[in-house]
């Protein structure tokens, strides 16, 4: 968890943006120059309404600098001391309760708004008492969880938060590192931006960092929808990008002939969906001999499809094919041994009737 920066002073910040701006707009005149300072008298009153109650150790020099400004600018903006005073009530009485119900409003939307968007991304039980983990003070928050994949291996998953320029917490990035607690495969990490993966979800995050490759939908610059695969590097911060140009087509490279046999109890459509999203898919691969189960991934760096065994060894569609062929050879060679018996003992009966 980072601090957030000074906000008496980011008020000051903030003031002197707004004021530039206005300035260039209004221009140098007496009735310009009265309008800027009521308006500059009321975003420093709001201010001070909005850290009551809140502030922290490093503001509180500076809040005494706040407060003489606000002092001297209702002096010029309402010289009559009655108007004054009635400013003053109206401020206590109606002005912060309302700034202060209406910033609880907004927290309380932002809240709900990023629970929304963590359950859409599979990442649920980040969602849980969200409104206590997310310290208002803060500027970057960072939440982890921890979570046993099988028996070797875990994921280790951090969110991580900041806000923006309204005061609102958004969901800026998931660093994440995939662990063999055995110690047979090296740790994988990798932190992912949210802007730059619209629509990541858990699932993709898992399978990117397992080494699978995941299709990705996304509107590009000139509005249109566009597509690419995109897979982790082995090491760096460099995506491996496969845009559409590249040419990898999944679902017209399934429909080949040489993957014919590739039978998915989902059916195809299904089959390339979770393909798209990263999934090591088991399927039959079936031939006249026989059938077989095997595992299978999107392959867009090497243009195919890679198919691993039920041992997890890369396979190839004609090893499948001569390891069904001798399969059943070796079936009917059993089948075969079996009946020799009984083919025997028929000759001999058939040779004692001729013998008699």
């Amino acid at each position: 968890m980072e601090r957030a920066v000074n906000r008496v002073l980011e008020a000051w910040k903030s003031w002197e943006d707004k004021q530039t701006q206005m300035e260039k707009v209004a221009g140098p005149g007496k009735e310009e120059t009265a309008v800027i300072r009521r308006l500059k008298l009321e975003h420093f009153q709001k201010a001070r309404n909005l850290l009551a109650g809140t502030l922290r150790k490093d503001e509180q020099p500076f809040l005494p600098l706040m407060n003489a400004t606000i002092r001297k600018l209702e002096k010029q903006v309402y010289p009559n001391i009655l108007a004054r005073l009635f400013f003053r009530l109206k401020n206590s009485l109606f002005d912060a309760p309302a700034q202060l119900k209406a910033r609880e409003t907004e927290r309380r939307e932002n809240i709900e708004s990023l629970k929304a968007e963590l359950v859409k991304s599979g990442f649920k039980d980040f969602a849980v008492r969200l409104e206590e983990r997310l310290d208002p003070q803060s500027a970057r928050h960072s939440i982890p969880l921890s979570s046993q994949l099988d028996q070797n291996r875990s994921l280790d998953v951090n969110l991580i938060f900041e806000k923006d320029a309204n005061d609102q917490f958004q969901f800026r990035a998931i660093a994440a590192t995939l662990k063999d607690q055995q110690g047979k495969q090296p740790e994988r990490a990798f932190q992912f931006h949210t802007d730059e993966w619209p629509g990541l979800k858990a699932a993709h995050v898992k399978n990117l960092l397992e080494g699978r490759a995941v299709r990705q939908d996304f509107t590009d610059v000139s509005g249109r929808a566009n597509s690419q695969w995109l897979e982790l590097p082995e090491t760096g911060t460099q995506l491996k990008r496969y845009t559409q140009d590249y040419g990898y087509d999944l679902a017209k490279l399934l429909h080949e002939p040489r993957f014919g046999p590739l039978q998915s109890p989902s059916g195809m459509d299904s089959l390339i969906w979770k393909l798209e999203q990263g999934h090591l898919v088991p399927v039959k691969w079936v031939h006249a001999n026989g059938q077989e189960l095997v595992y299978i991934k999107a392959d867009p760096a090497g243009g195919g499809v890679s198919m691993t065994d039920s041992m997890q060894k890369a396979v190839r569609p004609e090893q499948l094919n001569q390891k069904l062929e001798n399969r059943q050879e070796k079936q009917q060679a059993v089948i075969k041994q079996l009946h020799r018996p009984q083919e025997i003992k028929q000759q001999r009966k058939r040779s004692r009737g001729i013998n008699h």
